[in-house]
């Protein structure tokens, strides 16, 4: 609007003069949009920030689960690696049979004793730091574990090979039990898929270690496998100490300072830490135990009975270590698409346990065959048995462990922390060990004392018992997770 005017007495009119003014209604437009602009662009510098940080939070999930991965693959092939020429050379150093295979166990006794004291540990020591001395101590002792040949024979070989084993399984209880915790605990949301990503790896782990010990063996002695492997996890260590920060461990609903504890309504409580004996004074806790041990002993079951099961057949070394890794490749295959489905599936986590069991069932009549079924001893019938067990075996491990962790969340009030996830780790491992040591000494005495399918015929047992129990809790109801 013009302030300026000059009366015109002979036009008799008003003219603006020298008015170089806007309209009002203008400016304020201009306004409008000025701030518009400025306000798209603060959004888009936003959604930006959002997206750098979300590409940034995916890239620190990926590192976290490889390096982890990787870890548990290592850790895996350490305890496989000496299979093929471990007991040769032992012999050679004056190690009876019972010796040298008391030497390989010795590293599941020890895992048993002490997976759920470094479970624990994680409460109270950053998880990571963990991982990674752990990894290191298992990576030191296997160099170490490799210039014992320089020893003398005898009692001098025997004693130090003990030691040096003892420690390299604590250093890999240390660093298993606290990746399973970090990772099941990170990735709280899809827990059962990142579980089974890890059991992957270390399936792939004890399948590829006897190839890449027989190898290095072959090509540079005895020392050359456990130096290569060592140096291996030495360096993963470090990686570990180096880039898995605390930061990246917590979960983005995770609050340091309010950490819900057991049964604990009051967010504001510092977490509790949850005793071992309340944790397994469970029973469903202790089936999900049975389940996961199962599944251990079956896999032990084979690896010390197999070969003499399908020596008459006269098959040359590489058939024989092919149909040995039948097993294996089926685990590491279908160990994913099951950790997916449990994931989804959550609320049926039972009836996986009951389709694994009856796949292990069904293997064990076929392998022997058992008696009465009218089949004869068959090479593709091994076969298919060792497939099966492989699913069974797959699907009892991620539904056993992916069960007692929600379990405990959501029907025994357990806050989801870090003490939990380190007694559901420091479980599953116990459960390893402990199948570890079960399957083969039932192979072992019944067996030597009657034949391969008189101890099939106790596993099938084993088998029929633990599938009556979980199909009376899943018709009753009794493991269902609210």
């Amino acid at each position: 609007m013009c302030d300026i005017v000059e009366q015109n007495s002979s036009d008799e009119h008003q003219e603006c003069v020298n008015c170089e003014t806007e309209p009002l209604n203008l400016d304020i437009n201009q306004i409008i949009i000025k701030k518009q602009s400025v306000v798209l662009a603060i959004d888009s510098d936003i959604k930006r920030l959002a997206e750098l940080k979300n590409r940034r939070e995916r890239r620190h999930k990926i590192w976290f689960l490889s390096v982890l991965s990787f870890g548990n693959f290592c850790v895996a092939a350490g305890i496989s690696l000496q299979g093929p020429f471990f007991p040769k050379e032992a012999e050679m150093k004056g190690a009876t049979p019972m010796v040298y295979s008391s030497i390989f166990a010795v590293y599941e006794l020890v895992m048993l004793l002490t997976s759920f004291k470094f479970g624990q540990l994680v409460t109270k020591i950053p998880a990571n730091l963990i991982c990674g001395f752990g990894l290191a101590v298992a990576g030191i002792s296997t160099v170490s574990f490799g210039i014992l040949d320089h020893l003398p024979n005898g009692v001098l070989f025997i004693g130090p090979a003990f030691a040096v084993r003892i420690v390299e399984s604590l250093g890999a209880t240390a660093f298993a039990t606290s990746s399973y915790s970090l990772i099941t605990y990170r990735f709280s949301d899809n827990s059962a898929t990142m579980f089974s990503v890890m059991e992957t790896c270390f399936g792939l782990g004890l399948i590829v270690g006897p190839v890449i010990g027989g190898t290095l063996y072959e090509f540079g002695g005895y020392s050359l496998p456990f130096i290569v492997l060592g140096i291996t996890l030495t360096i993963s260590s470090a990686s570990i100490l180096m880039f898995v920060t605390t930061n990246q461990i917590q979960p983005t609903n995770y609050k340091q300072e309010a950490e819900v504890g057991v049964n604990s309504n009051n967010n504001n409580n510092k977490e509790d830490v949850i005793s071992i004996t309340k944790f397994l004074l469970n029973s469903i806790i202790l089936l999900d135990s049975l389940v996961i041990l199962t599944a251990l002993s079956l896999i032990g079951f084979c690896a010390a009975t197999l070969e003499p099961h399908i020596r008459h057949f006269e098959l040359s070394p590489l058939m024989t270590g092919l149909i040995f890794v039948t097993l294996g490749i089926t685990y590491a295959i279908t160990a994913p698409i099951l950790g997916k489905l449990c994931d989804i599936y959550s609320h049926s986590l039972t009836l996986f346990s009951l389709c694994g069991t009856l796949l292990s069932i069904i293997g064990l009549i076929l392998i022997g065959p058992m008696p009465g079924t009218g089949l004869d001893s068959n090479l593709w019938l091994v076969i298919v048995a060792l497939l099966l067990f492989g699913m069974g075996t797959a699907a009892k491990q991620v539904s056993g462990y992916s069960h007692a962790l929600n379990y405990c969340i959501k029907n025994r009030g357990f806050g989801q922390n870090k003490s939990l996830h380190g007694l559901v780790s420091g479980l599953f491992f116990s459960c390893i060990s402990l199948g570890g040591f079960i399957g083969p000494t039932i192979a072992g005495i019944f067996v030597q004392n009657f034949d391969f399918k008189f101890a099939s015929l106790v596993m099938f047992a084993i088998e029929v018992t633990l599938f009556l129990i979980l199909l009376f809790c899943f018709i009753t109801k009794k493991t269902k997770i609210s």
